[in-house]
């Protein structure tokens, strides 16, 4: 593998073609991280400074140093960052907007905040995915709680050769077992694609009835049940309660000059609680996964970072269809480790659910 370093204004400066260790993490829809550790040679030295972008050709993305820390008694230069996707952690939205279609709302945000940023945004490619929601705020944590809703992905892209930072919102592709626009991907033990099989089945976080109560500026209240996964009763019905504070639109005065507000049951408002709702019950889902060594051979040829592919076990008699949400690559002695996680990296009351290769 070798490291391409540029500067910040994008001028390539330098290149590593040998390192002790390279720790590389992309995700679907949040920042990635890396690790170097290398020789404390004057020329490594002088290439690895904050603020300088590392790129293999490998990825799609390239990473940011933003730490450095020298070891005389190891002969080490250590630098760590993040993926250039970091660059729009620096910005806000800083009053409030209202977007409809994902994508489109997703561009939005980044190119009317750039103030300076060297950030080029790719085309639309025309996805179809809605989320009807009010926008401020850090730009980097709306952009995740808006492809989180949606099931989109983004990236800061990195073309080394035109050398500059493109941001893109895409959609993986469906590699499940079942399509046919796709060549299916299918992870079991049987096909001999991965080994050491944990089978996870855990309802400890599970809730299927959100209770959503809405207070407003005008000292009312309001109660929606959102129920999208149907009727429960008894044992099966798991209640949550979700606390909303939602400001009533002013349309107008009474012949007292007293403001009136829009009702309480205006449509959106009862769009807003019932996105609220969605948006805590999706948090709070049966989780069915399994944890496994994979070959990474086809990783990037056969499947991508965001691709939906299917994990199946004949002898536990389990079948799933998984995004794959986040890749580690680890790089020691010229030997590559790639890790995926299937599914959305989050911590249950036991563990984490995550498949490794």
């Amino acid at each position: 593998m070798i490291l391409h370093i540029f500067n910040e204004r994008l001028e390539r400066i330098g290149k590593l073609i040998t390192f002790q260790s390279l720790i590389w993490e992309e995700f679907y829809r949040d920042i990635g991280k890396f690790t170097l550790i290398t020789a404390d040679s004057p020329h490594n030295i002088s290439i690895l400074r904050r603020g300088n972008i590392i790129y293999h050709t490998g990825s799609d993305t390239a990473m940011r140093i933003s730490y450095t820390e020298y070891n005389t008694a190891e002969k080490t230069v250590m630098v760590a960052g993040f993926t250039t996707l970091e660059l729009l952690a620096q910005r806000c939205q800083p009053t409030p907007i209202t977007i409809t279609n994902a994508e489109q709302g997703m561009y939005r945000i980044v190119r009317e905040n750039l103030r300076g940023l060297p950030v080029e945004l790719a085309e639309p490619i025309g996805l179809s995915e809605t989320f009807h929601t009010e926008v401020i705020g850090q730009i980097e944590k709306e952009l995740q709680r808006i492809a989180a809703k949606a099931d989109l992905g983004y990236i800061m892209r990195f073309d080394h050769r035109a050398e500059k930072h493109v941001f893109c919102v895409y959609k993986g592709l469906d590699r499940t077992w079942g399509q046919y626009v796709n060549p299916p991907q299918v992870f079991s033990a049987e096909r001999k694609n991965l080994s050491n099989m944990l089978v996870v089945n855990d309802d400890s976080l599970y809730y299927n009835i959100a209770y959503v109560r809405a207070e407003f500026q005008t000292g009312q209240s309001r109660l929606l049940i959102v129920s999208p996964f149907g009727d429960f009763e008894g044992l099966d019905r798991h209640e949550w309660h979700v606390p909303l504070r939602i400001s009533l639109e002013r349309t107008g005065q009474d012949a007292a000059g007293n403001p009136i507000y829009e009702s309480t049951d205006s449509l959106r408002v009862t769009q807003e609680m019932m996105s609220k709702g969605l948006e805590e019950l999706n948090k709070r889902l049966k989780i069915q996964t399994f944890t496994a060594d994979v070959d990474p051979k086809d990783w990037r040829v056969k499947y991508h970072l965001g691709d939906m592919v299917t994990c199946k076990s004949n002898r536990y008699n389990l079948r799933f269809d998984a995004r794959i949400m986040h890749c580690k690559e680890v790089t020691e002695n010229n030997q590559t480790v790639i890790t995926l996680t299937l599914g959305e990296p989050q911590y249950t009351k036991f563990d984490e659910v995550k498949l490794y290769g």
